[in-house]
């Protein structure tokens, strides 16, 4: 492991808390000796939040703190790829990591991912995966089985980055599943992806990250659980659309944001089977219809 490299690690968040707090908490173990670079990038934060996440970056060595008015996860990876990534390229810097501060990292997680990247020279990104949910086990599955990386944590190879950003390639501002997008990019090393990852996209054993589960005997879980399945939904459609998109247009002409994308992507079905969250998913293809009528009409 070659410790001249200083890792860079891009954590989203929009509020502070004692999430963010343990988050931090976990990077010296999840980095082991490793030096590393903390970018906090709070998107949408009222003022109290705001000073509330400077001052705990103070607590915190190595931390600095990016305030984006637009409270949107793309759009923050669209700023930290495009306008941040650029100067760690001076460090040596191979490896760039992404977060979620609500997550608290496994020791040796960061390692994990760093040495398999490095070790796999055909891989351009390495998933970590969850140690915690009660879906924990079927979830794991369906990310090996289908290469898709999750927000908990992930690393991308910095040589990857510099094409994404020499290509112009940004995420549609206002797109739910940023993760989701990273995983199709990277299946395909930024070229027309196969059904599968193939070795472009790798979980290492020992990556790992943990967040607070859901407790259906805690009421006031509900409301927090019904928005999740409206968003996974809302993903799920917004991602088809895009994918149909780019089966045909090249990554550079992808939509600027979510409202482009409803204009100019092709309609989705309101007939397609999910299992029990299918009646959520019509929901939603009816919301993103009528969006896109009113966008038609001027």
């Amino acid at each position: 492991m070659d410790l001249k490299e200083t890792w860079s690690i891009a954590v989203f968040t929009r509020t502070e808390g004692p999430a963010l707090r343990n988050f931090l908490a976990s990077l010296r173990a999840a980095a082991g000796l490793h030096p590393f670079r903390v970018t906090v990038l709070a998107n949408g934060c009222n003022s109290a939040d705001e000073q509330a996440i400077r001052l705990l970056a103070n607590e915190f060595e190595h931390v600095r703190v990016a305030m984006l008015a637009i409270g949107d996860k793309a759009n923050a990876w669209n700023h930290y790829v495009h306008d941040l990534a650029p100067h760690c390229d001076g460090l040596g810097q191979s490896t760039h990591f992404f977060t979620d501060g609500d997550v608290t990292l496994e020791p040796n997680a960061l390692v994990a991912l760093a040495n398999a990247l490095r070790s796999a020279p055909d891989a351009v990104a390495a998933g970590a995966m969850p140690a915690s949910g009660r879906d924990r086990d079927a979830w794991r599955a369906r990310m090996a089985a289908n290469g898709i990386l999750a927000g908990g944590l992930y690393a991308l190879r910095g040589s990857f980055l510099q094409r994404v950003r020499q290509r112009g390639i940004r995420m549609p501002a206002g797109f739910i599943g940023d993760d989701w997008l990273v995983s199709y990019l990277a299946a395909g090393n930024l070229g027309k992806p196969s059904s599968v990852a193939g070795e472009s996209i790798i979980f290492p054993p020992g990556a790992e990250f943990r967040f607070r589960s859901l407790n259906p005997l805690v009421p006031a879980d509900y409301p927090t659980y019904v928005r999740r399945l409206w968003r996974y939904a809302l993903r799920g459609v917004q991602f088809e659309m895009l994918v149909n998109l780019l089966a045909i247009e090249p990554l550079e002409s992808m939509p600027t944001d979510i409202l482009d994308l409803y204009a100019r992507g092709l309609q989705p079905s309101r007939l397609k089977w999910v299992g029990w969250r299918s009646a959520i998913r019509t929901a939603a293809v009816i919301r993103v219809s009528a969006v896109r009528a009113k966008l038609r009409q001027g």
